[in-house]
């Protein structure tokens, strides 16, 4: 005999409903659902973003420059000239 399978459709018929396989789908049965499906790509993306965000986190970058770094910035080679002179004075002197 053949096996009959009806997916949506229970059969009234007494003969049929005999040789009809019944079969209820499962979760399990159907593999990976759709909200499993999403549940693990939005655990993916939260990792990478996650990853992301600890290598862009420089404390350096993020604690502000002193109020006077430029004009530190300016005077360095103005001290360096100066410097060189002050040691020419001090070879000079001895």
């Amino acid at each position: 005999k053949p096996l009959l399978k009806f997916r949506n459709y229970t059969p009234a018929n007494e003969e049929i409903k005999a040789a009809a396989k019944v079969h209820i789908a499962t979760p399990n049965d159907l593999g990976e659902t759709l909200e499993k499906h999403v549940d693990r790509i939005t655990k993916e993306v939260e990792e990478t973003e996650e990853a992301k965000r600890e290598e862009e986190v420089d404390l350096f970058n993020l604690a502000p420059k002193k109020p006077n770094w430029d004009l530190k910035r300016d005077v360095e080679k103005k001290l360096a000239k100066l410097e060189r002179k002050t040691q020419a004075s001090i070879a000079h002197l001895i």
